[in-house]
């Protein structure tokens, strides 16, 4: 009977850690969203960097954790914006020209105020590359999905033009293949007929009688 009680304890002492981690981890998620609002809320309109957006601790030591290699080139794209901007629950900032072309052309900084997830865009030759922060939701039918980051249209329209790049690169090259293909296949099929003449040929010379002698 006390081994049965002591289980109970146990059992009950670990749901209530589970619970109080959860709760801890929602209000903790809640608290960062708010300190980031207030510090994005008031700088829309203005220059990021005047007024030191990306020093700020909460911003700054999150971007180098999730940008690893890329954030000193992302940095340096990024001090060429002029002014936060806002558009829905997204706050953003854009690089207005390129210090490092031979790296990236562009640069978009975008926090999700929804989701509290930062996420970045770089932009090279018109292909993009997102780098974001790693989180995770339950979605309507219980399981966990990976949170995909939102961007304001003017970045959205980088990423539709590669979409439909690369769809085109790969009908092309598709069409390419298939080509290739077909070409292959015809000139097997007339190197076939080719050696089937030659034998039939063969076939027919050696079925000729010599002529009589007189």
């Amino acid at each position: 009977m006390k081994k049965k009680h002591l289980l109970l304890k146990v059992l009950l002492v670990s749901s209530c850690a589970l619970l109080l981690s959860a709760c801890l981890g929602g209000l903790l998620v809640q608290a960062t969203t708010q300190v980031m609002l207030a510090i994005l809320k008031p700088m829309v309109g203005l220059d990021p960097n005047s007024n030191g957006l990306f020093q700020q601790p909460i911003i700054k030591n999150r971007m180098q954790s999730f940008l690893g290699d890329y954030y000193d080139p992302t940095m340096q794209l990024l001090r060429t914006a002029d002014k936060v901007q806002e558009e829905g629950p997204l706050y953003y900032v854009v690089s207005r020209y390129t210090p490092i072309p031979q790296i990236a052309e562009k640069a978009g900084f975008v926090w999700n105020s929804d989701t509290n997830q930062m996420a970045v865009m770089l932009i090279s030759g018109g292909s993009t590359t997102v780098i974001a922060e790693r989180l995770v939701q339950q979605q309507a039918n219980q399981q966990m999905a990976k949170v995909v980051p939102q961007w304001p249209a003017e970045l959205q329209t980088y990423l539709d033009q590669d979409a439909l790049k690369k769809k085109a690169t790969d009908a092309a090259t598709k069409a390419i293949t298939q080509k290739a293909s077909e070409t292959i296949h015809q000139n097997a099929e007339a190197q076939l007929n080719e050696a089937l003449k030659a034998h039939e040929a063969s076939q027919a010379q050696e079925a000729v009688p010599p002529p009589s002698s007189p």
